[in-house]
């Protein structure tokens, strides 16, 4: 599961498997890593982007289940959720990923640019009904 680019807005080379989905770096036939597809669609990623991108789905997970089990988190996010949090922004950014902002308050939720006064209040996992929020961008 990874946030690919759209099939309209990638190259035919990257398209049919022979450019990284997220780099323009070239892959051997049959190289680099298969991430599924049909039809003309064969996406494949160099292995540094592939690690990259597998890095900032995987801090969200952690930061995801870390919130979910987490009866402090319940009222307001602790020390190990804003851990997560900010080793899932930097990942993130590593990744040439967006900022993320709250779908509550519609801040954007970047610490190190500022963004939110009291980094403790928005996260786009505490939203209204204190229950994670996996719809964010």
């Amino acid at each position: 599961m990874f946030a690919v680019p759209g099939s309209s807005e990638l190259t035919p080379q990257q398209r049919s498997g022979n450019v990284c989905i997220w780099c323009p770096r070239q892959l051997a036939p049959g190289g680099g890593v298969d991430l599924g597809g049909a039809d003309a669609w064969y996406p494949r990623a160099c292995q540094p982007c592939y690690e990259i991108q597998g890095r900032a789905l995987v801090t969200y997970l952690e930061w995801n289940d870390h919130a979910v089990d987490c009866t402090v988190c319940r009222a307001a996010p602790c020390d190990t959720a804003q851990t997560l949090r900010h080793a899932h922004e930097d990942a993130r950014e590593r990744a040439g990923l967006p900022t993320i902002f709250c779908l509550d308050c519609g801040n954007m939720c970047r610490r190190a640019r500022g963004m939110i006064a009291e980094p403790n209040t928005c996260s786009p996992l505490w939203a209204m009904t204190f229950r994670p929020c996996a719809c964010y961008t």
